[in-house]
């Protein structure tokens, strides 16, 4: 008994002298729907890898949002909440916050986000001033990187739309280009002849091939007829060259305002993903309860006294069998 006795009081004078904090606890809902992963070319790029599973991608958000949580800016904003709700906290600096702060999770699920102080109060404070500022980047995050896709396929659909343009504006060129040389080569034979029907049947060629639809023809009015002199397809053709010139002007005016379109585009996909830290889009953080934080202290008094007794128990044993070894010798 005397031993027990000067164990739990060695437990006391333990607690006395080193008195255990406090901790606050604060519950998240973590989930993640990985069936975007082997296409989600934004978090490859932060991971600087190709994720060839889903597992592998969902290994890499976990451990991603897990060191999201203790960025500077994350612990610089909850500092600054705290200082606005309390005084007391301005003196304190992102070193020391950070190590009052801790998460426990394995996997998705369930995470815990941890404070501990040798206030209560204080702890509590700290764990839900910080859930706050992380459920509210890790959101923006998210959102972000929900509208990184939508700017994504705004992208490809102007990329597409470019090359039709530049396809079309070759084709135009090209044409113009034909039509100019048969104009020439027309324009040294005889004028008031019919042209043959191979000379005549380029000209229609090339006309259609750049106007599909035809719609140039009520502009330049129709096509001669094939006995009519080579000086009045001269003269139809010359009417057409007019609109492959405007045409050309407005697919390159077109072109210019798609290259600005992309540049903005662009600026936006590099925004979004900057802003998103590449958060899966398909990920879910939310907290479990509006309820205060649960508190808890970390080494109660009567866990140091019954520790103490029992270490007293063992020096009592260690004691006695001694003791017997010693009058066995004797």
């Amino acid at each position: 008994m005397v031993f027990c006795l000067a164990g739990a009081l060695v437990g006391l004078i333990v607690a006395f002298f080193w008195p255990s904090p406090y901790r606050a606890t604060q519950e998240l809902y973590v989930g993640l729907n990985p069936y975007r992963a082997s296409v989600d070319d934004n978090a490859s790029a932060f991971a600087g890898v190709v994720f060839s599973s889903a597992n592998d991608y969902k290994n890499w958000q976990m451990a991603n949002l897990n060191a999201i949580i203790f960025m500077d800016e994350i612990i610089s904003e909850t500092l600054h909440r705290l200082g606005e709700k309390d005084s007391s906290w301005q003196s304190v600096n992102q070193i020391e916050l950070r190590n009052m702060l801790s998460a426990y999770w394995r996997n998705a699920g369930k995470w815990r986000l941890v404070a501990e102080s040798r206030e209560p109060k204080r702890a509590s404070l700290a764990v839900s001033t910080w859930e706050e500022v992380v459920l509210d980047r890790v959101n923006s995050a998210i959102k972000s990187s929900t509208d990184l896709i939508v700017v994504d396929n705004d992208l490809q659909a102007l990329s597409g739309a470019q090359a039709t343009k530049t396809y079309r504006l070759s084709e135009l060129n090209q044409s113009r280009a034909v039509l100019q040389a048969w104009v020439a080569t027309s324009l040294s034979k005889a004028g008031n002849q019919p042209p043959d029907l191979t000379e005549r049947d380029k000209a229609l060629a090339v006309i259609s091939s750049a106007n599909p639809d035809l719609s140039w023809l009520k502009f330049a009015g129709e096509a001669p007829p094939e006995e009519a002199p080579r000086t009045e397809l001269i003269a139809w053709v010359g009417r057409v060259l007019p609109l492959i010139d405007q045409e050309i002007q407005s697919v390159e005016q077109q072109a210019t305002s798609m290259d600005s379109n992309k540049k903005e585009l662009i600026n936006e996909y590099s925004n979004y993903s900057k802003n998103s830290l590449g958060l899966s889009p398909n990920l879910l953080v939310q907290n479990i309860s509006d309820v205060d934080s649960q508190i808890a202290i970390i080494r109660p008094t009567g866990l140091l006294l019954l520790i103490g007794s029992l270490l007293g128990l063992i020096a009592w044993l260690i004691f006695f069998l001694v003791e017997i070894s010693t009058r066995t010798r004797i």
